[in-house]
């Protein structure tokens, strides 16, 4: 029944899909596009061709910004007309999830209902609204960490990195199990993929500099006005052949630490080290309990965390919920930050989320977390394989 329904919910996004602009996958897209005509896709190639045209027309740089080994996953979707690669994107990202949720739902038992919640969620919305990538980060950094096969999970860990770069955190907490092999497998994949894309497109210094530009404090970005547009209820609406919306209901940046200025980089990444640490020195913390929290944690070191982000909050749910004394009540209050409207927390939902589950902590969970990991170890789950 649960299949059912994700699956029924997921042709709904691939509705979604078709129907919006796909800003992320747009900026994926274009850069692609240009890597393949030989151009530098870390620039606007607008003014060479209308096909590489973006949200952002009157940006110098563009809006890419993976390494070039990520071009590797984009090309080849780039090559489809971009409503058909933007469907095949989107659906694709759904189905992943409805993978996620039922590989954890099988693990933990119990949690259908809210595993549906968080499946219809703006975190989950955002995603296949924007075209993002957060989705396919999350599925495979829970191989990586929930497969038995070590191997495997090395292998998907690298090629997270060598998309993203920033899953490369998850070795911390690798280390901080003592999975050594696991952890020098990932870096290893990932290093070898790295150098394939330096090789395939040869962009490494244009990728630096970029990233560079983008990450330099006080820069604007100026945003173009189509003159074939206008403005209807809170959308933009490009009138054509094609008509594609960008909503307005997700919020900003949601991490919190950004109002500490220059220093939200260093108390974000001090905040995984100090969590990376903690869970070396608690060996008998469960193993799930200390990367399903890893992964919230980690969220503070992205100081460009958009709501699309936080479907990585997604795993500690379900886990607090399935161990929960009262699971309607805590999982009602864990789901309602990620359904409430801009309009009413801004970029807060994030920092609510948090405080939903530092009061379970409080209140009935540190016997959980720091109890015997042998007695609250979950069975493995088929789906993530033995």
């Amino acid at each position: 029944m649960l299949l059912g329904i994700l699956l029924l919910i997921a042709c709904l996004y691939s509705l979604l899909a078709r129907d919006t602009y796909g800003g992320d996958f747009r900026a994926y897209y274009v850069a692609s596009q240009a890597a393949h005509a030989g151009l530098d896709p870390y620039l606007n190639q607008v003014n060479v061709d209308e096909r590489f045209a973006d949200r952002d027309w009157l940006e110098v740089n563009s809006r890419f910004i993976y390494p070039p080994s990520s071009l590797l996953l984009f090309e080849p979707v780039s090559r489809l007309p971009y409503r058909v690669a933007k469907v095949v994107w989107g659906t694709g990202m759904a189905l992943v999830m409805v993978w996620i949720l039922l590989a954890l739902n099988d693990r933990m038992r119990g949690v259908g209902w809210v595993a549906m919640g968080l499946f219809l969620s703006l975190p989950m919305v955002a995603n296949i609204d924007n075209g993002q990538v957060d989705v396919l980060m999350l599925g495979l950094t829970l191989v990586c960490v929930l497969s038995r096969r070590r191997w495997l999970g090395a292998v998907c860990l690298g090629i997270a990195i060598a998309i993203k770069l920033s899953p490369v955190l998850v070795v911390l907490w690798l280390l901080a199990r003592r999975r050594w092999t696991q952890a020098a497998g990932a870096l290893a994949v990932g290093g070898a993929l790295l150098a394939l894309g330096q090789v395939v497109y040869g962009r490494g210094g244009e990728f630096l500099a970029h990233l560079r530009t983008h990450l330099a404090p006080g820069s604007a970005m100026l945003t173009h006005t189509f003159t074939t547009g206008q403005v209807i209820f809170g959308r933009f609406v490009v009138m054509g052949t094609n008509t594609y919306s960008l909503h307005y209901v997700y919020g900003t940046r949601q991490n919190p630490l950004r109002l500490l200025g220059p220093g939200a980089i260093m108390g974000g990444a001090l905040l995984v080290l100090g969590y990376a640490v903690w869970v070396a020195w608690r060996r008998e913390i469960a193993e799930d309990a200390s990367f399903f929290g890893f992964l919230a944690v980690a969220l503070f070191a992205n100081l460009f965390l958009w709501p699309a982000g936080l479907v990585a909050c997604f795993p500690l749910t379900l886990w607090i919920v399935s161990r929960a004394a009262r699971p309607v009540g805590w999982g009602l209050g864990m789901l309602a930050p990620f359904f409430l409207p801009v309009e009413l927390v801004g970029a807060g939902r994030f920092v609510i989320w948090c405080a939903v589950v530092v009061a379970w902590v409080w209140w009935e969970g540190r016997a959980e977390i720091l109890g015997d990991a042998a007695a609250v170890q979950p069975q493995e789950s088929g789906l993530l394989g033995r």
